[in-house]
């Protein structure tokens, strides 16, 4: 085993010996695999690094890789990018459907199935619809004649409430019509229309026009008095009225894609449906969107 002064000082001695341990510290850099004694690989980066499963990548930087030693390689990363080692230096995400979240109370993921992971049991059933290539995997499709149908459930009928979804329609409706994304019958709703986005949460939030053959993050919030739109991440809309409770929902129950019991269908896709008995903050929605940068 080399010391770390060895390697610091001999390092362009190592480059023609070939061997440099991944243990010690300082920073070596190589030029080809055999540098990196014990099976390692040269990186692009120009460090070593060696077998490790616990590793995305399967690779973990050696000792002697100056502020990237012990983290794991991450492909494709940029050369001069930190390399982050996810597994130890931070927790991992939560979950898309997160039953540990209790403010969550409905959230589809719609990877071929109507399945509620919320863990409230809002499962929904889906008739005349296809699954396809969506925003994250797969995503429903609707047509006119198709219904995505949610059982009563008081768990979806909060007096604070916010619902998003990545939507793709391919067509926007015409005059006075208007296309759902999400609908809890005497409660609120959220629709497209032909003006842009609507959101029915004791005031009418209203928003500009949304693309068409796209797929674009929507959510609107209600914290029991202001209802708030937002467009792929971004504040949108504006609010008519003065807000009152929410109306306790009808036997109906709620729908996906459409208007409460039925009608008004959303003509394309839609995808990742999350319902919360909380207003969302602008952060938390810009950070769902996947926007690159959030407040």
């Amino acid at each position: 085993m080399k010391s770390m002064a060895f390697c610091a000082r001999g390092a362009l001695l190592l480059v023609g010996l070939g061997a440099c341990s991944p243990y010690g510290g300082g920073a070596f850099h190589c030029e080809e695999d055999r540098q990196c004694t014990g099976g390692g690989t040269c990186e692009p980066d120009g460090l070593c690094s060696f077998p490790d499963p616990q590793c995305a990548s399967g690779r973990r930087y050696g000792e002697l890789a100056g502020e990237r030693s012990r983290t794991c390689v991450v492909d494709d990363a940029p050369i001069d990018a930190p390399a982050a080692d996810a597994s130890i230096d931070s927790p991992p995400p939560p979950p898309f459907c997160d039953p540990a979240d209790t403010t969550l109370v409905g959230c589809w993921a719609l990877e071929g199935n109507t399945t509620d992971g919320s863990g409230r049991g809002n499962t929904a059933t889906a008739q005349n619809t296809t699954y396809t290539a969506g925003k994250v995997g797969m995503a429903i499709t609707l047509g006119t004649t198709s219904l995505i149908a949610i059982p009563d459930n008081p768990s979806l009928s909060p007096q604070t409430v916010t619902v998003e979804a990545w939507v793709n329609p391919t067509m926007l409706p015409a005059g006075t019509a208007r296309m759902g994304i999400f609908d809890n019958n005497g409660s609120y709703g959220f629709f497209i229309n032909a003006a842009g986005l609507s959101c029915t949460m004791s005031v009418l939030t209203t928003a500009p026009p949304i693309p068409v053959n796209t797929w674009t993050h929507v959510a609107c919030t209600f914290d029991g008095t202001t209802a708030r739109l937002y467009v792929d991440g971004a504040p949108a809309g504006t609010p008519t009225g003065g807000g009152a409770a929410l109306g306790t929902g009808g036997i109906e129950g709620s729908t996906i894609g459409s208007n409460s019991p039925n009608g008004d269908v959303l003509i394309g896709s839609i995808d990742q449906v999350r319902v919360w008995n909380v207003a969302r903050t602008g952060q938390q929605v810009c950070a769902a969107a996947g926007a690159p940068l959030c407040p």
